[in-house]
């Protein structure tokens, strides 16, 4: 049963393709990941950059993580994902189309960097926008399916900065390219990525995060969260909605702060 949240909070509908969007939690994926694999299957994360990665799971510091993540059971599933830090979206084409599964009677010599033990189950693409964000932008596509067995895989997308992303959408030629007429049409307002986006996927989960709010009487932060899950192609009065907060608190006697899930 696939989650975004410890043991505790909803379980995901089955997918093949998700996308999640908006102000989601920095741990999200690892959750994803951890709810999704099992001993035998595996799961893999791409990411742009393994600094900001980081910096994000240290800023949220999710308490149950902390917690968990030395735990056998809990560790074992962190060892069947693996993470890959391709830095422009050209890496990220090069990286996909090289994935292979490993095969003893594989002819063509294997770049072992990546060479999987089997099929991954689940593959995530996370922050794609950050490859769009700076002027490296070299490749306008991704290819997903990286191998011929690749058709088990469920993809999920984690982006909180797709909304700012814009495409032009170009205007048919005209029937004659031949003709002596000016084209006084105005060039084509940009459009907003989501929309074309959401297309794709099976599912789409936004994230809303209200105005973090403090406890006086405990000094805690709590941060009242809101998902939508909808699916799409169907009526948006099938959607469901998920309530939570968000608790920054400092346990006594820690330097530090965590974050805990409140139902």
């Amino acid at each position: 049963m696939s989650r975004l949240f410890p043991p505790a909070g909803p379980v995901l509908p089955p997918f093949r393709t998700i996308l999640i969007q908006g102000q989601y939690h920095a741990s999200a994926p690892i959750h994803l990941c951890l709810s999704t694999v099992t001993p035998e299957t595996s799961a893999i994360i791409l990411s742009p950059s393994r600094e900001a990665l980081v910096r994000s799971l240290q800023g949220y510091n999710d308490e149950w993580i902390n917690n968990h993540s030395g735990h056998g059971s809990i560790s074992s599933m962190s060892a069947n994902i693996r993470m890959f830090y391709p830095p422009t979206s050209a890496h990220l084409v090069a990286l996909l189309s090289s994935f292979r599964v490993h095969d003893l009677h594989e002819d063509v010599p294997l770049d072992f960097r990546a060479t999987l033990d089997t099929t991954p189950t689940l593959l995530v693409l996370h922050e794609p926008s950050l490859y769009f964000s700076t002027r490296n932008i070299d490749s306008p596509a991704y290819p997903l399916e990286f191998s011929r067995s690749a058709h088990n895989v469920s993809f999920a997308l984690f982006d909180s900065r797709l909304d700012r992303l814009k495409l032009p959408i170009l205007r048919l030629p005209p029937r004659s390219l031949f003709s002596d007429e000016e084209d006084t049409s105005q060039p084509p307002e940009p459009k907003m990525v989501t929309f074309f986006a959401q297309k794709y996927f099976e599912w789409v989960d936004a994230v809303l995060v209200h105005t973090p709010r403090p406890l006086e009487e405990s000094g805690e932060t709590r941060e009242n969260c809101r998902l939508r899950l909808h699916k799409c192609n169907s009526d948006d009065d099938n959607d469901s909605t998920w309530k939570w907060s968000e608790i920054t608190q400092q346990p006594q006697g820690s330097t530090k702060k965590f974050k805990t899930f409140v139902w």
